[in-house]
């Protein structure tokens, strides 16, 4: 048995960034489908088995949304906070953040929508340094740090490491922003290229990869490596939830 698991530190931050990021939406969809897809089936009433999975990853809830109440009121934007299982047709919301929309510009729509994955990407890099015993966030993206399995095993008999991994699940679960949360993302996608036209244009491409290309990639390689300890638990949960699943069909 291997005691460590090196990060592979050739992938540029864009490649493990993309490489964490797909397999982490794809398990957290598979682990949400079959996980409402149980209860339902223990349940059979879709409100019910909402309900259930909104306690079940309520930390996740409640950050999320305090992620966009905090934002907005840190902007000066005055609004409220809900939480609760609200039923719109099929689909579920969990929380909602009320604000009257013209004192929002789109601005200050980008950056509440952005902040629920900013304060869950902070959160489970805390969680797992200090609960699970892995290295700094830093360390790992930069290549700098194996994750030793030996050290997660002995953490592993712990109360705190089932806890953090149990937060690290629900906090995953609600950290990607919703629908409305993206509505005034394609603003900041049409900047980008317009910055990117003008630096070709004005031949400063070359400036711009010496000297912010290796902060971009530093940040992709941070996130990257979070997404990919988020998608840890996704993983473990969804298991033994698609086995039951099976079984019961």
């Amino acid at each position: 048995m291997p005691q460590s698991l090196p990060i592979l530190s050739q992938f540029t931050g864009i490649l493990l960034f993309i490489g964490a990021l797909v397999p982490f939406l794809v398990m957290r969809r598979l682990l949400y489908v079959e996980l409402l897809r149980l209860l339902y089936g223990f349940t059979r009433d879709l409100l019910t088995a909402h309900k259930v999975h909104f306690l079940l990853v309520f930390p996740g809830v409640l950050l999320h949304e305090l992620s966009h109440f905090l934002a907005f009121r840190l902007m000066g934007v005055h609004c409220r906070l809900h939480l609760g299982v609200k039923m719109q047709g099929n689909t579920a919301v969990y929380g909602s953040v009320e604000f009257y929309e013209s004192d929002v510009s789109a601005f200050k729509h980008f950056i509440s929508g952005i902040a629920p994955l900013v304060t869950g990407l902070i959160a489970i890099s805390l969680l797992s340094i200090y609960l699970m015993g892995l290295p700094s966030i830093n360390s790992l993206a930069a290549g700098e740090a194996d994750i030793q399995l030996a050290a997660i095993w002995q953490n592993a008999k712990t109360f705190w490491f089932w806890l953090a991994l149990y937060l690290t699940f629900a906090v995953s679960s609600e950290m990607v922003p919703s629908p409305s949360d993206r509505r005034y993302w394609i603003h900041l996608g049409v900047i980008l290229v317009v910055l990117i036209l003008i630096a070709v244009l004005t031949q400063t491409t070359q400036w711009l990869l010496a000297n912010l290309y290796p902060y971009v990639d530093g940040l992709l390689r941070l996130v990257g490596v979070t997404f990919l300890i988020s998608l840890v638990p996704q993983f473990l949960a969804w298991i033994p939830i698609r086995i039951i699943n099976w079984l019961r069909a």
